[in-house]
């Protein structure tokens, strides 16, 4: 069909949704991190770009493996297995509200590659879960339970009200 013209693309260096780098490099200018995560030297698999300075000590590769358990649109559950310290990247978009927990515990979210979410882990086995809990919905939420709370007593105020009078 000439009158609908069809583009098809390559993408020669892509990422796994999930995985572990051994190095940070620390941007915190937007359009550097822009500038270098776009160069053809940036190795996505060997080097992870965040805003803020973290210690990362270990080797520049090391074998490591991270496995998707679970993946809906709040929540990823990631088993995560390294033998030195490294961050765990989720190719997913890093937004407000969401929340990691690793092995139970609220960890630091980072934000990983200008785009995606992060998180540092500690060598060894971890089961790591993304979850998206913004703080306004929560709040919204009590505050919502609270007004209906208050209604339903409003009500039963005024049909005993009612019944007294009567």
């Amino acid at each position: 069909y000439p009158e609908y013209p069809v583009w098809l693309y390559r993408i020669d260096r892509w990422v796994p949704r999930a995985y572990i780098v051994p190095k940070i490099v620390v941007i915190q200018d937007p359009r550097e991190s822009l500038t270098r995560l776009a160069s053809a030297g940036f190795d996505p698999l060997g080097e992870v770009v965040v805003e803020e300075m973290l210690e990362l000590t270990g080797p520049q590769k090391f074998p490591s493996q991270a496995e998707l358990l679970n993946y809906t649109n709040r929540q990823a559950i990631i088993h995560a297995s390294l033998n030195h310290p490294g961050v765990l990247v989720l190719a997913d978009s890093f937004y407000p509200g969401w929340r990691v927990y690793v092995d139970g515990r609220e960890e630091k979210i980072l934000r990983a590659n200008f785009f995606f979410r992060g998180v540092l882990l500690p060598s060894g086995e971890h089961r790591v879960e993304f979850k998206y809990q913004p703080r306004w919905f929560t709040i919204g939420l009590y505050v919502s339970l609270a007004t209906g709370g208050v209604l339903f007593l409003v009500a039963l105020f005024c049909m005993f009200q009612r019944r007294r009078l009567r």
